[in-house]
């Protein structure tokens, strides 16, 4: 979704515009990146931000940003924030993983945190947040 900030009105990509409240003076810098383009011509900012808004089962890329939970039978590789292959489980369908076999998910991937659940069958199963960085 687009949004575009200029003057004191704030425009989102749907056209409708909302004043912003409280303030008397209009924006006067902004940085461009990440998303963010600044209008050399008018100074209008615009903010365009990705999200994954399908409903693919296939789906093999997700914007920049992005988070999935994983599993990992047999356990994590690697460290918090450490980069990761993640791909399609091709024994439990409706998963991803980082272990075992199945469709790369395109991108490069960082694992955020984990958990484990000696409960379950297979024993010593794991599961973690990745998010999506390039």
């Amino acid at each position: 979704m687009a949004i575009t900030v200029g003057g004191t009105s704030i425009t989102f990509s749907d056209a409708t515009t909302q004043t912003t409240a409280g303030l008397t003076t209009a924006v006067t810098s902004a940085v461009a990146g990440n998303g963010i383009t600044v209008s050399g011509a008018t100074g209008a900012v615009t903010i365009s931000q990705d999200f994954y808004t399908g409903t693919s089962s296939t789906n093999t890329s997700f914007p920049v940003g992005s988070y999935i939970f994983i599993y990992a039978n047999g356990g994590l590789s690697g460290n918090r924030n450490s980069t990761v292959v993640v791909k399609y489980d091709s024994t439990f369908p409706g998963l991803y993983t980082i272990s075992g076999g199945g469709t790369t998910i395109s991108g490069t991937w960082r694992q955020r945190g984990g958990v484990t659940a000696n409960c379950c069958t297979p024993t010593n199963t794991f599961g973690a947040l990745v998010q999506r960085t390039a």
